[in-house]
């Protein structure tokens, strides 16, 4: 009976693996998100997080401009364009002070799980004298606690039994534990004949069963790539704990990744899964302009490790304005200790082979350090632009670029603004531009999908405003989850360029 009672206290404690952390959620608010529309033109955020239980959320709710009086402010059911019911209010239970709310509020476990099941679905919005029906309003977002990432170093001495291969790879995978849904994106380098891929369940000495399929044919594994989408339902060799154990790191290191071939079938290279370290290049391509000029960028990665060689999986996402599943282009790189990878135009043929601009996320087990350097490709040599790797938790909610300029002068400047989402699902972000002397010259809302690259011109971002001759501008970006922003400076006169990231805008309160 005493075995009996651990065994179920067992079970249930990997139940409830995947609330044992808090998960907060993020929204901006702008009165034009309304529906119906409010003449106002207020805007603020939100920051949502949910107890461990799931009991309780705390909530605070920064809104300016609003032009009334706030009246009531709710969490909503519904998606953009919906105007939805009211599913958790906030009032009378805590007030406005100064145009900021702050509580804590009972949530049932339904509506919580449903929420986080599709934050997107759901929106806050506050209320005023003169807007009766939401004067500002934001979907949700996770910020934290949301899908969880996993890397797997693939080598033949992972193998159980080892098996003496030189082929190597690398596996990126996304669990999210509150839909069961797994993405996968696996690329071996140096297997002549791959046939299958797998998540197997065991430990780094086990040869274990497999649960979950990527590949079933050769014709699955194109130039040695496999990616896709499933949902996890306890099938066959599949069970519930194996899904539960998938949603926390601390077991899923129980589980493994491997690539099959017709001269190993029982696995030619393998690794256990591991909570994957990332790094994100915000831009990076290949790409030529109208006057013949080839734009190009140069890739290093670099192993800190001084005795412990590693792998990594670099995928491109290329410019454009749809959501992202799976990566346009992935490959694998070999990284020896204190090594680096040389990916010289690496979205080129030889390398990712997108003619194109994007992004480059780069994952892990181990700690790596990137960079890139985009330069014209000419005979004589052209001035570049450096672009550091940024790890994943530098993502920004709300930063700022400053000592922007745009002006049509030959000796002057052009401004391109660009942004990666490196998110796996849709962020909303409110951007302003000023000048020196803090005047607001423009501002929009972005809706950004997940996974997705964009860069264009200063001025596009901001109709109406006139930046056709400006200089000493500070671009600010206030978003729902963190991403990377960057404006890429070109001198009109020399060619020469530079980067200004994204740093963190102190001007809202932390914990906003």
């Amino acid at each position: 009976m005493q075995r009996r009672a651990f065994f179920v206290s067992f079970v249930i404690a990997l139940l409830f693996t995947g609330s044992i952390f808090a998960q907060t959620l993020g929204a901006v608010l702008v009165s034009s998100q309304e529906v119906p529309a409010c003449a106002a033109s207020g805007f603020g955020n939100a920051t949502v997080t949910f107890d461990s239980a799931r009991q309780n959320i705390t909530v605070t709710i920064t809104v300016s401009n609003l032009g009334s009086a706030i009246t009531a402010s709710h969490i909503h059911r519904g998606g953009v364009g919906v105007a939805g019911p009211v599913v958790l209010d906030f009032t009378p239970a805590a007030s406005f002070t100064n145009g900021t709310l702050t509580g804590t509020f009972p949530i049932t476990s339904d509506l919580g799980t449903e929420i986080l099941a599709n934050p997107n679905n759901f929106y806050v919005n506050v209320h005023t004298s003169m807007c009766g029906g939401g004067a500002a309003r934001g979907q949700l977002s996770f910020v934290s606690g949301g899908p969880i990432t996993y890397a797997a170093e693939l080598r033949g001495a992972n193998e159980v039994p080892p098996v003496n291969s030189a082929a190597f790879g690398s596996a990126f995978i996304t669990f999210d534990p509150n839909n069961n849904t797994l993405t996968w994106e696996v690329n071996d380098s140096g297997i002549v004949s791959p046939t299958a891929s797998h998540i197997h369940r065991g430990s780094s000495t086990v040869a274990g069963p497999v649960i979950i399929a990527f590949a079933g044919s050769a014709a699955q594994i194109p130039n040695g790539r496999t990616n896709g989408t499933v949902t996890l339902t306890a099938t066959g060799s599949l069970t519930a704990a194996d899904i539960t154990a998938l949603g926390n790191a601390s077991t899923a290191n129980g589980f493994y990744v491997n690539v099959h071939s017709t001269a190993f079938g029982g696995g030619e290279i393998r690794g256990q899964l591991a909570s994957a370290q990332e790094v994100d290049i915000p831009i990076a391509g290949h790409v030529t302009n109208g006057i013949g000029q080839t734009f190009i960028s140069d890739v290093r990665i670099f192993n800190p490790s001084f005795t412990t060689p590693t792998t990594a999986l670099v995928e491109f996402f290329q410019v454009g304005t749809a959501a992202n599943t799976t990566a346009t282009s992935s490959m694998a790189v070999n990284l020896p200790a204190r090594g680096t990878a040389v990916l010289n135009d690496v979205a080129g043929s030889a390398s990712l082979n997108v003619p194109s601009i994007g992004a480059i996320r780069i994952s892990s087990v181990a700690n790596v350090v990137a960079s890139s350097r985009i330069f014209v490709n000419t005979s004589n040599g052209s001035f570049g632009q450096f672009v550091p790797g940024f790890s994943r938790s530098s993502a920004l909610r709300r930063g700022v670029m400053t000592q922007v300029s745009n002006t049509s002068l030959a000796s002057g400047f052009r401004a391109n603004l660009g942004i990666f989402n490196p998110n796996p699902a849709t962020v909303t972000a409110r951007v302003e531009v000023r000048d020196a002397a803090g005047t607001l010259l423009g501002s929009n809302v972005l809706t950004i999908p997940a996974l997705s690259h964009q860069q264009t011109g200063i001025a596009s971002y901001f109709p109406g405003a006139d930046l056709s001759n400006a200089s000493n501008l500070s671009v600010s970006f206030d978003a729902s989850s963190g991403i990377f922003a960057y404006v890429a400076e070109t001198d009109n006169l020399s060619g020469d360029s530079f980067l200004i990231a994204g740093q963190p805008d102190t001007g809202v309160a932390a914990s906003q």
